[in-house]
C-alpha cells in the first residue's frame, strides 16, 4: 500500500513569560502570524527591523492573550526580541523531523 507523509507536528501550547508575566502561545500560529514570521528580515540592522519584529511579537502573543499590543511592543527589549524569536526558531525548526512525520516538539528547559 501506498502512503503519503504529510510531516508536520503536534500543535503545542507554549509558556512565554516577559517581565514578569506570563502568557500562553501555541507552536502552529495562524498562518497569518506564521508568513509574517517567515517574511522577517534575518538580520535586523535598523531600528525599523526591530520595530517590525517587536510589533509581530505583539501580534503574536495578543491572537492567544488580551494584551495591549501598543504597549507591549513599545515594552520589549532587544534582548527580549532576540530570546524569543532564537527559542520560537529552535521549537519550530526542532519540531520537524523528516523521518518520522510528526512528533512532539521538544520541550525547553527552564
Amino acid at each position: 500500500m501506498k502512503e503519503i507523509n504529510m510531516g508536520g507536528f503536534e500543535n503545542q501550547k507554549i509558556g512565554v513569560t516577559f517581565a514578569g508575566t506570563r502568557y500562553e502561545i501555541e507552536l502552529d500560529a495562524p498562518v497569518e502570524i506564521y508568513r509574517k514570521f517567515i517574511n522577517l528580515k534575518k538580520k535586523l540592522k535598523t531600528e525599523n527591523d526591530w520595530n517590525k519584529v517587536k510589533s509581530w511579537m505583539a501580534e503574536f502573543i495578543a491572537v492567544y492573550n488580551d494584551i495591549n499590543q501598543k504597549k507591549f511592543k513599545e515594552s520589549l527589549t532587544k534582548v527580549s526580541v532576540i530570546n524569543f524569536l532564537n527559542a520560537y526558531n529552535e521549537l519550530i525548526t526542532g519540531s520537524m523531523d523528516k523521518d518520522s512525520g510528526s512528533k512532539k516538539a521538544p520541550t525547553q528547559k527552564k
